[in-house]
């Protein structure tokens, strides 16, 4: 059962880096968030080939849930503690 029917909606107040403020009535603070950015970014689940393309890039890696990029690949042990629901 979805918790959106026992939980009202409030105002949250959604500001981006360049200081623009927008008013969002959302259930919560990750749904107005995602309301407001969903026009600039889109995710999909990635490929082999589309994992190795941004390895061989250079692009660092995020782990949702934490506030920082990291710099380093991760390691093996690193990944296979995320897939059991840790932090690296």
């Amino acid at each position: 059962m979805s918790t959106e029917g026992k939980t009202k909606k409030r105002v949250y107040r959604v500001r981006d880096r360049d200081g623009n403020v927008r008013m969002v009535w959302a259930f919560n603070r990750s749904q107005a968030i995602n309301h407001v950015s969903e026009g600039d970014y889109s995710a999909n689940v990635a490929s082999q080939a589309e994992i190795i393309q941004m390895v061989r890039q250079g692009v660092p890696e995020e782990v949702a849930g934490e506030n920082r990029v990291k710099d380093e690949p991760l390691s093996e042990a690193s990944v296979a503690k995320i897939r059991e629901g840790g932090a690296a």
